[in-house]
């Protein structure tokens, strides 16, 4: 059937111009009415707008809605006035409200007559009231119409809506979508696993943490990877791999190489003869932070490493305490104020040989430690020579002198002659540098510095003197 309007061909069964929307029904009484003049048409519509009585040639707003869009077309009117009155209360005499505020705005409207129609009603849209020219409408699939306001009245937006797809046309449609997915589902399918498979995108690096470096190098082979070894200072078991670089599970290319970290042990460095600071270096370079000094007398050269403990070459952990022993040089202890005995070990556990001497004088109690020669604090070398000086009173220090002097097997002059003394029998202090004695002698001959014995062993009694130095100067 063509269309009078546009003149395009349409089903036999169709009611409406596929391609303008044109109403088909009556078409050839529709064609001829076609050339009689617009004003007639216009005037007559304008009478329905205003709700006067139409007669037989009066139009009845249609809605035809669909599964997509809303079709709107006028229509004769087959029924009577009471009918369309019992069916669209809203059309009265007095209703100043236009069709298509009713019709194509509100789509609840109870007036609109939805019987008659078999045609397919999901194609497209349109609004005819009164003298309203019927626009041409170039509808295609998918595509988007916007139906004007019907001239005269209130301007109104119409709805938008979407043409749909024709039955056969939205069957394949949905068919060609259907495989389109499924085949860009099997892609990303084939694209993921043969990714995870390392087809492409580089292949994934295997995890070797914790394997020996023999076993490590064979899983990196197995995978195409090459493997170079670095040995790593740890507290792990030794020889077991502890890093990977570049990590486990990079995707990098075949033939890559992958470098693994080979824990070893720590070990004590020797560090003996470093200054402090080079050795707390070497062993921090190790991993050992846990370091404690001392320091120990030594002739070495001041500062110097002269011992570790652990020794150089024992196992640690990195919290193992490291003791580092210092060189120091040896100076003369201090022992003022001990007694002799406990001065001669402090001086001889320093490292020294001692001797004691006495000095006279009242300002210590007699027997006091009161200094050292050399003096306290003089830097000297290991075994050098440390008198000890001890306090002693001057008639003691007499009385010692002249023990001496008198002791058993002695010769000494008595009286301007010589005797060998026999026993010494008794010394006294007797003041102003004087010390009185008792010794047994016998008077004897030196012959070519031999002495001859030329009278028996008698007692003799005498005073000596001293200087102020306490040297004997003679007897009396």
């Amino acid at each position: 059937m063509l269309c009078p309007n546009c003149e395009s061909s349409n089903r036999d069964e169709a009611k409406f111009c596929d391609q303008c929307g044109f109403p088909l029904k009556k078409a050839e009484t529709q064609a001829t009415e076609k050339s009689a003049s617009q004003d007639d048409s216009h005037e007559a519509a304008g009478q329905g707008v205003d709700g006067q009585s139409q007669g037989d040639d009066s139009e009845t707003l249609v809605v035809r809605q669909g599964s997509i869009g809303v079709e709107v077309a006028t229509e004769p009117d087959e029924m009577n006035d009471d009918a369309r009155q019992a069916d669209a209360p809203g059309m009265r005499e007095n209703d100043q409200e236009s069709a298509c505020d009713r019709v194509g705005i509100e789509l609840e409207a109870p007036r609109i007559d939805l019987a008659g129609f078999d045609r397919p009603s999901d194609e497209f849209a349109e609004c005819v009231v009164g003298d309203y020219k019927q626009p041409v409408l170039e509808v295609h699939d998918g595509e988007t119409v916007e139906i004007g306001s019907v001239e005269g009245t209130a301007s109104h937006r119409g709805k938008v809506f979407i043409a749909a797809l024709t039955g056969e046309n939205a069957k394949t449609t949905k068919t060609g979508l259907a495989i389109a997915a499924a085949v860009a589902a099997l892609v990303v399918i084939a694209a993921f696993t043969t990714y995870q498979m390392g087809v492409w995108g580089g292949r994934p690096i295997p995890n070797v943490v914790g394997m020996t470096e023999a076993d490590a190098k064979s899983v990196l082979a197995d995978y195409g990877f090459l493997t170079r070894s670095q040995q790593v200072k740890s507290d792990d078991t030794e020889g077991i791999v502890i890093i990977m670089d570049p990590p486990a599970g990079t995707r990098v290319e075949e033939e890559s190489e992958v470098i693994v970290h080979i824990s070893i042990g720590r070990t004590v460095p020797d560090v003996l003869g470093k200054s402090e600071a080079d050795a707390r270096k070497a062993l921090s370079d190790e991993g050992l932070e846990n370091v404690e000094v001392k320091k120990e007398s030594s002739d070495k050269p001041e500062g110097t490493v002269i011992g570790t403990k652990p020794e150089a070459g024992a196992s640690a952990k990195s919290s193992t305490a490291i003791t580092l022993t210092l060189a120091q040089p040896f100076t003369v202890p201090d022992v003022s104020g001990m007694g002799v005995d406990d001065a001669i070990s402090t001086i001889q556990d320093a490292g020294f040989t001692c001797d004691v001497t006495y000095i006279s004088t009242d300002s210590y109690e007699p027997g006091t430690v009161i200094g050292t020669e050399p003096s306290v604090g003089s830097t000297v070398h290991k075994g050098d020579y440390i008198l000890i000086q001890v306090s002693q009173s001057w008639s003691d220090m007499l009385v010692e002198n002249a023990s001496s002097y008198l002791a058993e097997g002695n010769t000494v002059n008595l009286e301007g002659a010589t005797f060998v003394i026999d026993s010494l029998d008794s010394v006294v202090y007797g003041g102003d540098n004087s010390v009185s004695f008792t010794v047994r002698a016998h008077e004897v001959l030196d012959l070519i510095g031999h002495p001859i014995k030329i009278s028996p062993t008698e007692t003799i009694t005498g005073t000596l003197l001293f200087s102020d130095d306490g040297e004997v100067l003679g007897t009396v």
